[in-house]
């Protein structure tokens, strides 16, 4: 029969369709994920003015400083995307491409450190490329994207990529618009929005990822790729605890459906996570103001105005203006944050002994 006869070509086609058009879209090995497909709810219509009341307790009362130690960093200020980081008993600090590592109770250097925030690291990086023609040498810069285990010092993978960004987590990073497996390289799944992704910030807990794009963070099951819930508001970052998410312009958040649990309109931005209060930061002062909110409740809790016991303790000059820089997320009670002073950087690590 005529069937039979072309029966072999007939086969691969049908098997080159199926690699093509296969499971998990068109020339394609991941799953695209539509973030357009889950309305946003807007923080700003819900917001409420928290009155200042008559009274309340000094940061002093309820917070301590339990040790501090000059760092050997000399730089004129400290970003603010550049927070120390606290993992494990240890502090994490990257200031200009300088990474240090400090022990959480002494603020002793860790000269030797085996411990590492993350096992893998996902970057990017250029190579220039020589080739050869009748016209001579000419040279080409390649960028890559690759993966090391911190651990060992091993490349696990390298690829030959132009990325617009890359933000890495624990075991994904965000590479443009593709989730990727750090260990790996597998890419995982495809990003789509009709409006522009501008990812500035992923956190990564359990299964979930959790994206902060422009004005929006977004919450994403990566079991199954689907959009669980999307936050739109004005904020520049967020923090996360057992159960809830809390924005920089004090909004919290219940971070497994995106209920909005309290929202409150202020000009103090929330800057790191203590025991049970959130550190609130008014920027735009030359005497720092920084205040502590209840994180149940959004309520404020204690005010610091002065930075007195700070400028006294470290370098006692007639007037100075520290900068402070708190870690996100603190570790029990106790919390980390760099002091920019007149004389030099100052790690301080802090306890709550009130709550």
């Amino acid at each position: 029969m005529t069937i039979n006869k072309y029966k072999p070509q007939i086969i691969g086609v049908y098997i080159l369709v199926s690699i093509i058009f296969g499971y998990k879209g068109y020339c394609q090995s991941y799953f695209v994920i539509n973030l357009d497909k889950v309305e946003a709810k807007d923080l700003s219509a819900k917001q409420r003015k928290m009155p200042m009341p008559d009274s309340i307790p000094n940061f002093n009362e309820i917070i301590k400083i339990e040790n501090q130690s000059k760092t050997s960093y000399d730089i004129d200020y400290i970003p603010a995307y550049q927070p120390p980081i606290i993992s494990k008993g240890s502090v994490f600090i990257n200031l200009n491409n300088k990474e240090k590592v400090y022990d959480l109770e002494s603020v002793n250097e860790v000269t030797n450190p085996a411990l590492y925030q993350y096992q893998y690291k996902v970057f990017e990086f250029e190579q220039k490329k020589q080739t050869q023609s009748l016209l001579g040498t000419s040279y080409e810069v390649v960028k890559y994207i690759a993966s090391i285990n911190l651990g060992t010092g091993d490349t696990l993978w390298k690829k030959q990529k132009d990325y617009v960004s890359v933000h890495s987590e624990k075991l994904v990073s965000v590479v443009g618009n593709l989730i990727i497996d750090n260990k790996t390289g597998k890419e995982l799944y495809k990003l789509s929005s009709s409006n522009p992704l501008s990812i500035s910030e992923i956190k990564e807990v359990n299964e979930y990822l959790y994206l902060r794009k422009s004005d929006e963070i977004i919450a994403i099951n990566l079991l199954n790729g689907e959009v669980i819930w999307k936050v739109k508001g004005n904020f520049n970052n967020f923090f996360i605890d057992e159960t809830r998410i809390y924005t920089s312009n004090q909004c919290a958040i219940d971070k497994n459906t995106g209920k909005i649990i309290w929202n409150n309109s202020s000009d103090v931005w929330f800057v790191g996570i203590i025991g049970n209060y959130l550190i609130g930061y008014l920027y735009g002062e030359d005497d720092p103001e920084i205040y502590l909110y209840n994180k149940n409740t959004g309520k404020l809790a204690g005010h610091l105005w002065s930075d007195n016991e700070f400028c006294t303790s470290c370098f006692g000059y007639e007037s100075c203006f520290p900068e402070f820089i708190f870690a996100e997320q603190g570790e029990g009670n106790k919390t980390a944050a760099l002091i920019k002073c007149t004389d030099g950087v100052y790690l301080y690590t802090l306890e709550v002994v009130q709550n």
